[in-house]
């Protein structure tokens, strides 16, 4: 499950950057106002007011084949992962003390480190008002580099457990292009392509992710759903049939 949860948080880890400190010096502008450029580019504080809801469903390419990654999302903190490759089905469902999981055809309370990822991905959602500061030490370098075919602002930081990341954002638009983390087993990096507007919220319509452990895998936004879910979308069920 810890690896499952690592990778899906880079696939949206381009939300919400703003806990960097601001870096006073030579450079104009600094790491802080190109952060809070990105932020205010993806979505503004009203339209996240105003989003209670989110159902985002990706068709997902990888060595094992193409499936459906299905990301739900309640206010204030209710969350559902659902991975589907090959008729194989992975379900993580942050619902407070109800939270739990599925996985070998069987149905579990989830564990409490993965409650604690969980929680953190929910606070770096696009649709999420008040994240959680999650990248750190944040210094912008000098000189500028080509990521997915834009010039971009690059930008050295570290995670809030000490991993060091560097994130391209692109020059002209100020949108996320690419974020690395070196963690332990390796190098992941995820490249965000096409952004497109979901009520007035922006998210890359095509994802590539490196997994060290896990290999690659392309992300293709299928579907969004705004403000159309309820708490029945999390409860935990007694079995299940089937999940399409």
């Amino acid at each position: 499950m810890k690896k499952l949860l690592m990778l899906l948080a880079l696939t949206s880890t381009f939300a919400f950057l703003t806990g960097c400190a601001a870096i006073k010096g030579a450079f104009t502008p600094t790491a802080s106002d190109i952060l809070k450029a990105n932020r205010d580019n993806i979505a503004s504080a009203r339209t996240r007011k105003n989003i209670d809801s989110a159902l985002l469903t990706y068709e997902q390419t990888s060595a094992d084949g193409k499936g459906t990654l299905r990301i739900y999302f309640k206010e204030p903190n209710l969350l559902r992962i659902e991975n589907i490759i090959n008729e194989d089905a992975n379900i993580a469902t942050l619902n407070g003390s109800n939270s739990w999981a599925f996985a070998d055809g069987k149905i579990f309370d989830l564990a409490d480190e993965d409650i604690e990822e969980m929680s953190e991905y929910l606070d770096l959602l696009p649709f999420h008002e008040k994240p959680d500061e999650f990248f750190e030490k944040c210094i912008l370098m000098e000189d500028t580099e080509y990521a997915t075919g834009a010039e971009c602002y690059v930008i050295h930081a570290q995670t809030d457990d000490e991993l060091p990341v560097t994130i391209w954002i692109t020059k002209d638009d100020k949108m996320i292009a690419q974020i690395e983390v070196q963690a332990p087993e390796g190098k992941y990096t995820t490249q965000y392509f096409e952004f497109k507007e979901v009520e007035k919220v922006k998210v890359p319509s095509r994802m590539y992710i490196f997994d060290p452990v896990e290999g690659a895998m392309l992300l293709v936004l299928q579907e969004a759903e705004i403000n159309t879910l309820d708490d029945s979308a999390f409860e935990r069920p007694v079995t299940f049939d089937k999940i399409d």
